[in-house]
């Protein structure tokens, strides 16, 4: 599942892992995330941690070579093994890019400046899905696999291995990542319900993969907001060859983690609906939606880890 953590990417300006580290200790904190952390260093930003891969590097590349979506430069990625002591760990040395995540202008934006934002973002898409996906899937490098993120979930029989190992999906149709999912629904005696058997309906299992973001959400858009557009798409951590309704789901749950606060609900949901939200699709996307969040609450009883 790690194999394309075998070669690192190094460049003439960080040559080693040392060069990076070193480059570390006098960067400001950006962010700190689960397993994660952001590092500014004069004109680059360094990611690292656990959850940092090579994939994300290999991605970035893609989409540079294949679109017109505008996205951080990836410069160089090591790995670091694990040991007794430590997690492995990944450090992507990235271009640092202008402007502010859209999540923290949505408050302030207008419903014009809200759909200029929807128009990009709307090309945008249409660009990132005319990569190829012609018989793939799974996180760009990892053949077919997708694991972390919402790829977490374990499936009774509760095995040991599972619960020690995590339990990645292995794709080669919508069918099988939804069943991933339904699979991690079912009940205490393995059984499923009615509902997740309708639910299950409302998708088209013979559609294939398309090119996806992975976690299209305002946090992961940046914006200048002086010009009200898009400087930067970042985050490629788990971007891939996913169902056709993956990143409108991903996208469209992040409505309600923004319950509490009206006007950035209200007006991520006008730039969703604009750019986003495909009315043909809604039955599969409310479908997916309603199967992991059950999975969700299955996950909290067995204790998984769920951030």
């Amino acid at each position: 599942m790690n194999s394309v953590d075998r070669s690192d990417i190094p460049c003439a300006r960080f040559p080693d892992i040392h060069s990076v580290k070193a480059a570390i200790q006098r960067g400001r904190l950006l962010a700190k995330t689960y397993r994660v952390l952001v590092i500014e260093v004069d004109d680059v930003v360094v990611k690292y941690g656990r959850r940092v891969s090579k994939s994300e590097a290999l991605a970035m590349q893609l989409m540079r070579d294949a679109t017109t979506v505008p996205l951080p430069r990836a410069y160089a990625y090591f790995s670091e093994p694990a040991t007794e002591k430590r997690d492995r760990c990944g450090y992507l040395v990235m271009e640092k890019v202008p402007g502010i995540p859209l999540v923290d202008a949505l408050p302030r934006l207008d419903e014009a400046a809200c759909d200029k934002i929807a128009s990009q973002l709307r090309v945008y898409l249409s660009s990132l899905r005319s990569i190829s996906s012609a018989g793939k899937w799974g996180i760009v490098g990892k053949n077919g696999v997708f694991h972390g993120g919402l790829f977490r979930y374990l499936h009774r029989p509760l095995t040991e291995d599972r619960r020690l190992h995590g339990n990645p999906c292995v794709a080669t149709c919508t069918g099988d990542v939804f069943e991933y999912f339904a699979k991690a629904s079912d009940n205490a005696s393995g059984v499923r319900d009615a509902e997740i058997k309708h639910l299950s309906s409302n998708v088209d299992y013979s559609r294939p993969a398309v090119f996806s973001h992975g976690d299209l959400v305002p946090e992961n858009i940046m914006i200048d907001e002086a010009s009200v557009s898009i400087t930067s798409i970042i985050d490629w951590e788990r971007a891939g060859w996913y169902p056709y309704f993956w990143d409108e789901s991903i996208a469209s749950m992040r409505l309600s983690a923004y319950q509490s606060a009206r006007a950035t609900s209200q007006r991520w949901e006008r730039i969703y609906g604009l750019a986003i939200r495909n009315e043909a699709d809604g039955p599969a996307v409310n479908a997916f939606c309603a199967v992991q969040f059950r999975a969700f609450m299955q996950g909290l009883e067995q204790g998984v880890d769920t951030e």
